[in-house]
């Protein structure tokens, strides 16, 4: 576990040539975004998990960022964005 300021790196595209530098086999990242007095409070909240689309040739955390949701739902939930590596890559490490 690490703070995070910034996200970490994407995974793989398959679609783009030549592979972007801000890409890495090493990119199965969990952001976790809570509201700023969650960490003071003994109440649970709910926990909303986003698996973003793209139809398994590309994928990115960094798409999304649960702020926006937390401050909408009244700083009442607790929000989960992942990355998942994509084609060819997505199921041949095991």
């Amino acid at each position: 576990m690490r703070n995070a300021y910034e996200h970490g790196s994407k995974c793989i595209p398959m679609s783009e040539y030549p592979i972007p530098n801000d890409t890495s086999e090493d990119c199965l990242f969990l952001d976790v975004y809570t509201p700023p007095q969650a960490s003071n409070s003994s109440r649970l909240l709910p926990v909303f998990i986003w698996i973003q689309g793209g139809g398994f040739n590309e994928n990115s955390n960094s798409n999304y960022n649960g702020t926006g949701l937390i401050q909408a739902s009244e700083m009442g939930i607790v929000v989960v964005t992942f990355n998942y590596r994509v084609v060819p890559y997505r199921f041949l490490s095991g």
